[in-house]
């Protein structure tokens, strides 16, 4: 596959995944409005996240493919000072209809406009067939100090590991 068709269905790839969370937008934030409150390994990782970013600087934090806000807003509850980034124009307005005290930005998690140093962490909390990674990654500090949280889809297994990474 040659780079240009690479990126071709790469970006076919995005319109489908937008066109898809646009659909159900409003039914997936009521769905999974109070799915955290049911998933105490979740808020423990998202603890251990905010715990390590707080000792960094607490400075901002992205929370890639945030869909209706509802994880950057518990990230804002224990501390942080988040905002939202998805690709989904639909999911923005709903998390900005939610959560109007928090900041959300359309964009994709492909070709984000930030630095590594504009941020303290970046937590990402998405699906593999979005971004064909891992469920779950968390970064704080900047890529120096990293937590990476991978959460497999039934929430029964997750693994966490935090390393230094001298630059």
């Amino acid at each position: 596959m040659t780079d240009g068709s690479r990126a071709a269905t790469e970006m076919v790839h995005l319109r489908a995944t937008q066109t898809a969370y646009d659909t159900v937008a409003v039914d997936y934030a009521e769905l999974l409005s109070a799915e955290l409150e049911a998933k105490p390994l979740d808020r423990a990782l998202l603890a251990a996240f905010a715990e390590l970013v707080q000792a960094t600087s607490n400075g901002p934090v992205a929370d890639l493919g945030c869909g209706p806000g509802r994880v950057t807003a518990h990230l804002h509850s224990l501390g942080l000072n988040t905002f939202g980034i998805d690709l989904s124009p639909a999911m923005i307005t709903v998390a900005r209809q939610t959560h109007p005290n928090l900041r959300f930005d359309e964009g994709s998690i492909t070709d984000l406009d930030l630095t590594d140093s504009s941020l303290t962490g970046q937590y990402a909390w998405v699906t593999s067939k979005a971004i064909g990674q891992a469920r779950v990654v968390a970064t704080s500090g900047n890529l120096a100090d990293t937590l990476v949280i991978t959460v497999y889809p039934d929430s029964s297994q997750a693994s966490l590991a935090a390393s230094r990474r001298r630059r």
